[in-house]
């Protein structure tokens, strides 16, 4: 089996493609807007403390959407490692990219 450099430049440039076109909506559709908490105010009402966060409304559809392709690649990548882990060749890195992988996936749920 021959692993040419398309064989992997598709399935990068397809899940690019599609976090680049979710992000692209997301910021047209509903933008990141800077907001203001207040942390700590004075007896007479005023500031003394507050922090600025960047925020959209409606994000939740959008960061789900990106979890899903996401996490869908790295569950494609994983099986076809665990698929080629058996391989025998000189350079066989697929168990070591498999491990890696399943690291990633475990600091996903946490």
């Amino acid at each position: 089996v021959t692993v040419k450099p398309i064989d992997v430049l598709v399935p990068m440039f397809v899940v690019l493609g599609a976090n680049v076109v979710v992000l692209a909506v997301w910021t047209a559709v509903v933008p990141l807007e800077t907001k203001t908490g207040i942390v700590a105010t004075d007896s007479f009402d005023r500031t003394i403390e507050e922090y600025h966060y960047c925020d959209s409304d409606g994000k939740i559809p959008y960061v789900i959407l990106l979890s899903i392709i996401n996490f869908g690649a790295l569950l494609l990548a994983s099986f076809e490692a665990y698929r080629a882990k058996d391989i025998p060749l000189e350079y066989a890195e697929s168990s070591y990219i498999f491990k890696a992988m399943a690291c990633i996936l475990l600091v996903c749920f946490m």
